[in-house]
């Protein structure tokens, strides 16, 4: 984990990427390959979209949720979030997945959260336009 002004932890990443170790067998010219450090952020993000959309959204991203060694870390992870599990049974057969550039990129479900909905009234009392939707 990485703490700092963003600009400066750049520079660090920047750095780490920046260096090659010796790897595999000796050549029978005493050299070895070099390989670059591979650094791989764990990111942890929220995708807010309306709820109309989630077949589409869930499929773009890596639905279903795997269950595998990860599952407990996820679980742990879902109820710090105060999220739900992502439902495991979807018909996805008919849902459009949105071509976006993912490769080499993994993909966690961790859960999922309702939006508040907007109030019928501001905090003046006036009507609010968006009472009835979806806070996004």
């Amino acid at each position: 984990m990485t703490r700092g002004v963003k600009h400066q932890v750049d520079q660090f990443i920047t750095g780490l990427q920046s260096q090659f170790f010796p790897y595999g067998k000796v050549k029978e010219d005493g050299t070895r390959e070099l390989v670059q450090l591979a650094v791989r952020p764990i990111q942890l993000w929220e995708l807010v979209f309306p709820k109309e959309h989630m077949n589409t959204v869930l499929k773009t991203v890596g639905y279903p949720p795997v269950k595998d060694w990860k599952s407990k870390y996820m679980m742990a992870l879902r109820l710090m979030l105060k999220a739900k599990p992502v439902p495991g049974n979807i018909d996805m057969s008919k849902v459009p997945m949105r071509p976006i550039q993912g490769i080499c990129v993994g993909t966690e479900l961790i859960g999922m959260r309702e939006d508040k909905i907007w109030p019928e009234k501001g905090t003046d009392g006036t009507p609010n336009k968006y009472a009835g939707h979806e806070q996004l």
